[in-house]
């Protein structure tokens, strides 16, 4: 399973919170996000616990990081 662990200013944006979400079971751990403006451009700052592999998307898509896959 994919956690996402995300900033509470991320969380407000998303309308979601899971008070304790599982630990993942993917080979990267678990995922952090943070939002990232960039002038008037808006991100989302994704890095893998283990890895540290950076991904960035474009914010409009955070309404789909809350659901379930």
């Amino acid at each position: 399973m994919l956690v996402l662990r995300c900033t509470q200013k991320l969380l407000k944006r998303i309308g979601t919170a899971d008070a304790d979400p599982p630990q993942s079971t993917t080979a990267l751990g678990d995922w952090f996000a943070q939002p990232l403006s960039v002038g008037h451009q808006r991100f989302v700052l994704l890095a893998s616990e283990h890895s540290r592999l950076p991904i960035l998307m474009p914010a409009k898509d955070t309404k789909h990081l809350g659901g379930e896959a």
